[in-house]
């Protein structure tokens, strides 16, 4: 099975998929890296505003976004691919991917980021 267009990112020298990042996250933060990901090329606000319910949820229920896995070696790849994303303002989204690669619980200005692209983007 293919991955979706909308899943990936290509910049001519880097090339990686949404889910080699996501699936080492929480269920809630895996959804809100996807919904981010993908909603220039799919969904529109309506993915933003999916993004900001799964980040309010994962707050609620204490889950912070960081990666789910204990190797230093897969956690300094996944942060290289958020960086990339960060640097290059993928999907318009630099503050989302900074504040998902800090070290520290950044969840409240996740949120604060998803709030404001929703407001921009309407």
């Amino acid at each position: 099975m293919s991955t979706p267009e909308y899943y990936k990112y290509d910049d001519g020298e880097t090339h990686f998929e949404c889910f080699d990042i996501s699936r080492y996250y929480s269920g809630d933060w895996a959804r809100v890296i996807q919904y981010v990901f993908r909603w220039q090329k799919k969904g529109g606000v309506e993915d933003l505003e999916k993004a900001l319910a799964c980040a309010k949820d994962a707050r609620g229920n204490g889950m912070t976004p960081h990666p789910i896995i204990k190797s230093h070696i897969l956690r300094r790849t996944i942060n290289k691919k958020l960086y990339i994303l960060w640097t290059q303002d993928f999907s318009n989204a630099s503050k989302v991917w900074k504040n998902i690669k800090m070290h520290y619980d950044a969840t409240d200005e996740v949120i604060d980021a998803l709030e404001e692209m929703i407001r921009g983007a309407k």
